[in-house]
């Protein structure tokens, strides 16, 4: 992953990555991409000490299973993007 200090982006895009359990851990990133790599799934509690995330892009990989305790943490979260995965069905509640 690539990091912009100034911009507080973490960019996790054309990797080999297949889960998120060994992502760098950086508190004050405000913007996360997370593109075209092998990651199926996005676990409970994955982002819970991403407290300042707003934007999360996280398209084009092959994540068929995401619950709601997946975004626990991410009270600032405004735009999440789930492009060319291959969730099937999202369950009800998942955001509330």
């Amino acid at each position: 992953c690539q990091h912009n200090l100034l911009r507080s982006i973490l960019d996790c895009k054309n990797s080999n990555r297949t889960n998120f359990y060994d992502m760098k851990f950086l508190p004050k990133v405000l913007t996360l991409f997370v593109r075209f790599t092998k990651i199926k799934e996005i676990p409970e509690f994955a982002f819970v000490n991403y407290t300042q995330l707003i934007v999360f892009y996280v398209d084009n990989n092959d994540i068929e299973n995401i619950t709601k305790e997946s975004f626990v943490g991410l009270n600032n979260l405004r735009e999440l993007t789930f492009l060319n995965n291959k969730l099937k069905i999202l369950k009800n509640h998942l955001f509330s």
